[in-house]
Order: structure tokens, then sequence, then C-alpha cells
């Protein structure tokens, strides 16, 4: 059952492409019940689901498929004598299972790294990998809504993120250092390793023994991971800024490899912050 969070998630989302602010909300109602009289008019009501979902209980309507559906009517919507805006499918509950992964988080089938398999999704299962059902939701949401805008004298304005197109680029800020201590003995573990697996020994032998050897050598080492003047250098070319994410601090050797009381990293936030770039944190 969608609480009052989930909901205000939903309807985030769905803000970024309507602006949501001329039906100020407070005429939006929503019924975990069906809704048959009610002393409402000129709202807008949203029947909610009260069960789980159910592979089975998919309702395909102009192919498009409802995840908690509940009407039998191949209408999304429609309105009342009262000028209610009524949808007869739950396309909240199916938004927010979609939006927030709900599937990955109640399946107990995992792969052998304890990841959600893609062939348990319902994107596979639907054949819909293809398709953006959440915009369709939102889609027809928004055709639902201007209809009713349209019958209180009102203006719903579609919001345009971008002119034509976006790309946010953002990088993850990791690993700092290509060669050190710990990634000595990681790989020396690996190889260990490979004497009691199947993982092959000699091309494990060969990689270990490469890194070793670069490790050693401090004399013309160069140090791959330290990219960020060239990924600028790039990014100027093509006058883009981008937002580098740090990790959090005090998760040294587990996530990140750097402190923030390093200087090269303070440095570093202070001259991407600088060179137009934003700094972001990455939990």
């Amino acid at each position: 059952m969608l609480d009052k969070v989930k909901i205000e998630y939903v309807l985030f989302h769905l803000g970024l492409i309507i602006d949501l602010t001329v039906l100020q909300k407070k005429i939006f109602f929503f019924s975990h019940s069906e809704f048959n009289n009610q002393p409402l008019t000129n709202s807008i009501v949203f029947l909610l689901s009260n069960y789980d979902f159910q592979l089975n209980n998919v309702k395909l309507i102009n192919n498009i498929p409802v995840l908690f559906p509940l009407r039998d009517t191949n209408l999304f919507y429609q309105f009342d004598e009262n000028n209610n805006l009524i949808f007869n499918q739950d396309l909240i509950k199916s938004s927010f299972y979609l939006l927030s992964g709900q599937q990955e988080y109640k399946s107990e089938s995992k792969d052998h790294f304890g990841r959600f398999r893609f062939e348990d999704s319902i994107q596979y299962k639907l054949n819909i990998v293809h398709k953006p059902i959440v915009n369709y939701y939102f889609e027809i949401i928004t055709t639902g809504l201007k209809e009713w805008t349209l019958k209180n004298n009102l203006n719903l304005k579609k919001r345009n993120l971008f002119q034509n197109f976006g790309i946010l680029l953002t990088h993850d800020v990791d690993r700092i250092e290509t060669y050190n201590y710990f990634e000595v003995g990681f790989r020396l573990k690996v190889l260990l390793r490979s004497f009691k697996s199947n993982e092959p020994l000699f091309k494990n032998a060969r990689s270990f023994l490469k890194y070793l050897f670069n490790w050693v050598k401090p004399i013309n080492r160069q140090n791959p991971h330290w990219d960020f003047f060239k990924i600028r250098t790039i990014e100027k070319k093509y006058n883009y800024n981008s937002v580098f994410f740090f990790l959090e601090k005090d998760l040294l050797h587990q996530d990140s490899y750097y402190k923030y009381n390093n200087k090269k990293i303070s440095d570093l936030i202070y001259y991407l912050d600088t060179d137009s770039c934003e700094i972001g944190l990455h939990g």
C-alpha cells in the first residue's frame, strides 16, 4: 500500500514534466477504496490498489501494461457528473513500482554476485525492455489533467528541461592512485587463489608481475587514475562542465581511496570548483 511519502515521490517525478503548482495538489484525492459518488466536486481522483504485484494480474491497455489494474475498463480515466477526473487504474503505484526499483528490493532470487537478475525483472517477463512505461503513465496522467484544467479554465504547462536535448555528465571519484600497497595485496590474493580454483594461473601471474614491476619503479611511472586535468582538457574543448562526486569521508579502503584532509584532494576539489565544475557528495 502506498503511503504519503511514496505518493509524493511519484508526484515529484511527475512535476519534472508538468507544472503541478497550478493544481495546488489539494484537489488531488487518493482513494484505497472504490470511488462511488463521494461528496467531491472538481477534484482529481487517483484510485489506489491495496494488492501486491502479481504478474498474472497485469492488464494490457492500448499496448501499455498496467501493473496494478483496478476497474474492468479500457479507459485510463473518465469524468463523473460532478466533474471529478477519476483515474480508473492505479498508475501511481505502477509508476512507483518501476521508479523505485521495488522489484529488486523484494526479489529473493539473486545471481552468484548477489545481484537482482535481469531474467527476474518484469521488463524482461513482459518484453518491455525498450518501452519507457513510466513515461507512458505520465503522459496518460498529463492528458487527463489537461482535460480537467481546460474544463476549469486553468492552464497546465509542460516543463521543458532542455530546449532540444541535454547531457548531465558526472564522475564518481573512487580511486586516485593506480599503484598502492593495498592493490598489491589484492592482486597477490587473486594469484594465490588461482592455485586452488579454475581461474587462469598464468594470466593472473602475468598481471601481478606486471603490476608489481610498475609499482616498484618510480621513474616515469604513470598514474592513470589521476586523470582529472585530462578530463577537464577534453571537456573544455567542447565547452562543457561536469559534476564530480566525491565519496563520504572515513571510508578509506572500503570504497574511497583518499581522505578529505589530504592536501592533494583538497587542492583537487578547489581546482574543480574554481574551474566551473560542480562538486557533489556520493553517499
